[in-house]
């Protein structure tokens, strides 16, 4: 018996990507699929899918998983009605408008028997894998510094999708809660966060909400620094990069193209003193590929390799093999982090504590 999947909502441009991804996993049929947009149609055409209401893929015991790919605002509403039906859901980041908008999901998942997964899909990387490795196993040491530079390309710092009025933030809320995924999943939560959160009227006018954010997480023994440019000259996610610095050795590692360098001070963890580096391909697929009928703003994701992993692991957590990778207190966490982020930059600067 097939797995029947249901779509919620369908304007994010990985909407496209996680559909595809989906279609072709063995035993799991797409049951149709909802959106108020009218960019519903062509995306229907193209997937070969019927367009029903969220009550009736919802209530239809075909339907065991639900992915969500609404409007910020709508996320928590699709996201409990599934979990409360005994629907497991995977819903794209940031999850909600906000941390007291996405607390919801919390007790939401809490109680259900079903499986909740965010969708970080950029978790997914083997660097991200890497960071965890290194980190946890002291392989370079105790951890004094952390570097992080995420960004948007393409001027979708302008439009509609990261600028939504009922989210706590524009780019840096909607894109930057990767890198600030990737960093609490390494180093865990912060005590405190100090940032500055800018806004440039010679760069872009009143059609996106910031333009660069620069962020400090402290920790008791480690400072974490993100740098996030709403205007990236290169591809999405090229210019990404991480880099941590330990007692014994530093890290440095890049999502796209995957690779890492890797210096010790002496041998450790089956790594050698000196540099090792790995380099995963050197051309990659973009993760950007072409404006779509159902995604004119922001072209639909070319390199699908992450939502690869992220559905494998999704699934293994809807077989009971594995718990869920990202709960909802984590994608929680990441907007209680995001949202200190904003109201430290608006008292100045000052180091805030994380709620």
């Amino acid at each position: 018996m097939s797995i029947g999947v249901a779509l919620l909502g369908i304007t994010h441009p990985h909407t496209s990507g996680r559909a595809e991804i989906f279609s072709r996993l063995p035993d799991v049929e797409l049951i149709g699929a909802f959106d108020r947009d009218a960019v519903i149609e062509p995306f229907c055409e193209h997937m070969g899918l019927p367009t029903r209401e969220p009550d009736d893929l919802i209530n239809d015991p075909a339907v065991q998983i639900v992915l969500v790919h609404a409007q910020t605002e709508e996320m928590t509403e699709y996201c409990t009605a599934a979990l409360k039906a005994g629907k497991s859901v995977l819903v794209e980041k940031p999850c909600g408008t906000g941390p007291e908008d996405i607390k919801k999901l919390i007790e939401a998942e809490k109680a259900s028997s079903a499986v909740f997964q965010a969708g970080f899909n950029f978790r997914f990387s083997p660097i991200v894998d890497m960071m965890k490795k290194v980190v946890e196993g002291g392989i370079i040491g105790d951890i004094t510094q952390v570097r992080a530079h995420g960004g948007c390309a393409l001027g979708e710092h302008k439009t509609p999708m990261l600028n939504r009025e009922q989210d706590i933030g524009g780019a840096f809320f909607v894109i930057g809660c990767h890198v600030v995924d990737i960093l609490l999943h390494v180093l865990g939560a912060p005590k405190e966060v100090a940032a500055t959160v800018a806004k440039f009227p010679k760069i872009s006018d009143h059609t996106s909400r910031e333009d660069s954010v620069a962020a400090c997480l402290v920790y008791e023994n480690c400072l974490a620094s993100i740098d996030f440019a709403a205007q990236d000259p290169l591809e999405n996610v090229e210019s990404w990069d991480f880099f941590f610095n330990g007692t014994e050795g530093v890290l440095y590692g890049n999502l796209l193209p995957g690779r890492y360098k890797l210096f010790l001070k002496r041998p450790f963890g089956g790594y050698p003193a000196g540099w090792s580096t790995w380099l995963g391909t050197q051309f990659p697929v973009p993760w950007s590929g072409e404006p779509t009928e159902f995604s004119p703003d922001i072209p639909a994701v070319a390199n699908q390799d992450f939502f690869d992993r992220e559905a494998a692991q999704f699934m293994a957590a809807f077989r009971g093999e594995t718990p869920s990778p990202i709960s909802a207190s984590h994608a929680h966490l990441v907007a209680r982090t995001i949202d200190t982020c904003y109201r430290s930059s608006d008292d100045g600067g000052c180091r805030t504590p994380l709620l």
